[in-house]
Parts: structure tokens; C-alpha cells; sequence
């Protein structure tokens, strides 16, 4: 079974598991996602960064992303979004500034304006 380790993680893993009607979905982290050929010859310090995501139908790798907005998350964007793209893979982030009641604490009760946070961010990441 997957340990959800940040804050919102394990909220979002039973959604997305009820709104695709799928069974539970672990998350992959991120150099499962690349080829190995091309995440060899990345950056060290790039490669020691954790991404963990939740891959739906092969296409869509789902993170979320709790105060990301760091240094780690500008070369995240910068290296690994491209590469994940160029690999016919979606990104979807799930941000805690666009999901308050989701991030709020650490753990509480899934309740609606949850799930409402969660289908938004998919919506506006264009996922129907």
C-alpha cells in the first residue's frame, strides 16, 4: 500500500480513485516516469528532488503539489515537465494555492469542497 507522505496526498488519491471509477491508485515517483537513458544524463542534484505522482490511464501523471513553489519547483518545471510532455505524458498539478480547503491540515475528514478543489484543478488542466 502506498504511505502518503504530504500534506493533501492521500485526499486526492481517494478522489481521483472515485472520479475515474479505478481501483486504488499508488503514486509512481517521478523516474519511473522517464527513461532511464534520458534521466541518467540529468543533473544530480535535479535527480535527488522526490516528484510523486498519480498516474491515471497511462497519460496523466497527477502531483500534488504542496508548497512547491521553491527552488526544487522551478527546476521540476524547467527539466521535468518538458521531458515528461515529449514522452506523450499529461501533467496535471494540484496546487494547495488553488485548493485552501484541501491543504488546510494536515489530515481531515473528505468532505465536499474537496472534491469540488480537486475536479476544478483537473477541469482547468482541461481533464474531462
Amino acid at each position: 500500500m502506498t504511505k502518503f507522505v504530504g500534506r493533501g496526498e492521500g485526499t486526492v488519491g481517494h478522489i481521483l480513485q472515485h472520479v475515474f471509477q479505478t481501483k486504488p491508485i499508488p503514486q509512481c515517483p517521478i523516474e519511473n516516469l522517464i527513461p532511464f537513458g534520458v534521466w541518467s544524463w540529468l543533473d544530480p542534484e535535479v535527480r535527488k528532488h522526490k516528484f510523486d505522482f498519480y498516474i491515471l490511464n497511462k497519460k496523466i501523471a497527477v502531483e500534488v503539489n504542496y508548497k512547491h513553489k521553491e527552488k526544487a519547483a522551478k527546476k521540476y518545471r524547467q527539466v521535468f515537465e518538458p521531458i515528461l510532455k515529449d514522452h506523450g505524458i499529461k501533467l496535471v498539478q494540484i496546487h494547495d494555492y488553488e485548493c485552501p480547503h484541501l491543504f488546510k491540515d494536515k489530515e481531515h475528514p473528505i468532505d465536499v469542497q474537496d472534491w469540488q478543489e480537486v475536479i476544478q484543478s483537473l477541469r482547468t488542466a482541461g481533464i474531462k
